[in-house]
């Protein structure tokens, strides 16, 4: 069994926030968070108006706030398509660099390590 934690530096965290926050999301993504639960992450696809796919993240609920996990080369660009959908500014888009994500094969090396920490769902 692998002991470390590898740190994904190829990753960036996006977070949204507001009181319409997961109806935003919901609009624009394949899958429905509206019962994620805090803490758990999901896989989703951000949409065109047009079916077309934008990018992927995975999403997760922590604190009251959504979080992107996406691909940090993109990030500035996925932030401004997201903002481009929010015409009547009901939420807050913005980049978070103090996130950082982390991958381990064993579970109980991330817990107490970090806030939110999923199972790979493959």
């Amino acid at each position: 069994m692998i002991d470390d934690k590898i740190c994904l530096t190829d990753r960036a965290a996006v977070v949204i926030s507001g009181d319409h926050a997961k109806q935003f999301v919901n609009k624009i993504s394949t899958n429905d968070i509206n019962n994620l639960a805090d803490k758990c992450m999901l896989p989703n696809l951000f949409l065109t108006s047009q079916g077309k796919i934008i990018f992927d993240a995975f999403v997760f609920f922590f604190d009251n706030r959504i979080f992107l996990d996406c691909c940090k080369k993109n990030v500035d660009k996925i932030i401004s398509l997201l903002k481009g959908y929010d015409l009547r500014n009901t939420v807050s888009i913005e980049r978070d660099d103090s996130i950082k994500f982390f991958s381990s094969l064993d579970k109980f090396l991330l817990e107490g390590f970090c806030d939110v920490f999923a199972l790979d769902m493959r």
